[in-house]
Parts: C-alpha cells; structure tokens; sequence
C-alpha cells in the first residue's frame, strides 16, 4: 500500500496530491515517485505561494499589463536599448538573451520561470511564510510538454554557440509576435547571470494562447502531459523552511548578493 502522501487524484490532466505536504521528505518521496513512474530524472520545479495561481506568464496578467503586440516589441527594443551599459560584464549575444534577462530582472515577459532544482522550486513555494494561501510547487516532464505542443521529445537550446536546425520551431516564438505558434514550448537558456546559475533557471515560453499550458494539458488530457501539483502543509511552512536551510537552501544561496544575504541575517536573527 502506498503511503498516504503518494496518493493523487487527477482532473483535466493534472495530478494533485490527496494530502498537503508536510516535510521535505515527503516532497522529495513524491518528485522520486514521479521520477521513476515518467522515466525521466529531468523533471521541471516552479513553487508558487497560493495554489489557486494562474500558470500564465506575466505579460498575460490583466493586473500587470494590458498586452499589445506592438508594444511588446517596443518593450524589449528599449530594455535592450538602456541595458547594455549595465550588462558589459555579460556576454549577451542575441535578442533571446536580452529576453531571458528581462524576465529574471522583472520586465514582464511571454517567459514563465522554472528551475531544474526541487529543493529550489521548494524553496520558492514556501518563501513567504505569512501567506495564508496554499503554497504548492508544481512539476512539469519539459520532454512531454515539447513533445505535445512541437512533436519533439528534445529540449530546445537557445545559446548562439549551439545551433541546430531544431532551433527554427522556437524562433517562431519571437521573431513574429503576430504569428506565434498556439501552446508553449521548454526552453533551455543560456548562463548569462549569477541568479540563473545560482537558481538552476529554465524557461517555458508562451505563444498565441494566454493559458497556453493549462489548454494542452486538458486537450492532451488522453496521452498523459504529466504536470503535477504538490500542495504544501500550511502550517508546516517554519519547518520546511528549516529544514531547507539545513540543506543549504536559503536566500544568500540562491541571490548570490548583498541582498540575498541581508535577508539572510534578517531571518536568522528574527528581525521583521
């Protein structure tokens, strides 16, 4: 018999978890259950504090942004425009780079942040302690997910140094804002930065639809797209956090800077 937190239910393609996480042992039992039962050690993290989120990126967001097309283009034009004195300790070589810095320094973007990391994806699920929402940290087999919305069972490279002719699918995704393909498609980015190194960040790039994954993921219902739910214990948030700092998981750790270390002491000293 199975033990309790290795249970699921699933609805419209996605497994939830019947009982709430409680420590990190009993997360890590469910990212290797799922690891042996898809044949695939390669699985994708996102941790989110409220389970209720809408897995859309941000430039989709009706709060954040009213999306238009040509100013899209004009948003990133001008982050590429005024960055380029603040990125001459990086080596940024094409327009997707520039885009992969966008969306890790805040410019809302058609990119949704992942990391390769379980305890990272953890981590970020339970980050914000005072949140009453749900925290839950979401699983994704990237191989599935290209595989259903481009026919390829790869993962697509996006550093100018490796180029194959696989690389022209995903282009579509940029180049012509007007014509982008219908479902979203897993990116690996280039090592530009510190929190992407530091942060194991990969990127799952959203096309025409703006609940793009969500739509496959019940369209494909039938062939399995494998996107889990792991629903975190609310109440057990101080003892995961402990634990993940026991294993060197803290913010200093993943913001290699003087930020991530002040909130480091902030928090080992229970300063608010």
């Amino acid at each position: 018999m199975k033990p309790s937190h290795l249970l699921f239910t699933e609805s419209k393609g996605i497994q939830t978890n019947k009982k709430s996480l409680t420590s990190l042992q009993e997360f890590l039992d469910c990212v290797h259950y799922f690891e042996r039962k898809w044949g695939n050690n390669r699985l994708w993290f996102r941790g989110i504090s409220n389970s209720n989120y809408e897995l859309k990126p941000s430039i989709y967001r009706k709060e954040i942004w009213s999306y238009d097309v040509e100013e899209a283009k004009e948003v990133c034009s001008e982050f590429i425009r005024r960055g380029k004195p603040f990125a001459n300790k990086q080596s940024v070589n094409s327009k997707w780079e520039w885009y992969h810095l966008m969306q890790h320094y805040g410019v809302p973007t058609r990119l949704l942040d992942w990391t390769e990391g379980a305890l990272i994806g953890l981590f970020f699920a339970v980050r914000k302690i005072k949140n009453k929402n749900t925290p839950c940290v979401l699983l994704v087999d990237p191989f599935r997910l290209n595989k259903l919305s481009a026919n390829q069972t790869v993962l697509y490279y996006l550093d100018p140094v490796y180029r194959e002719k696989i690389d022209d699918k995903v282009l579509k995704y940029f180049d012509d804002e007007a014509e982008l393909p219908d479902y979203p498609v897993a990116l690996l980015p280039p090592h530009l930065d510190e929190r992407i190194v530091s942060q194991q960040s990969v990127f799952i790039i959203f096309g025409k639809r703006r609940n793009g994954l969500v739509d496959i993921v019940k369209k494909k219902a039938d062939k399995k797209p494998r996107l889990v739910k792991l629903c975190i214990d609310q109440r057990k948030l101080h003892y995961i956090r402990n634990q993940l700092a026991t294993a060197g998981i803290t913010e200093s750790s993943l913001f290699p800077d003087l930020e991530g270390l002040a909130r480091d002491i902030r928090r080992g000293f229970n300063m608010k």
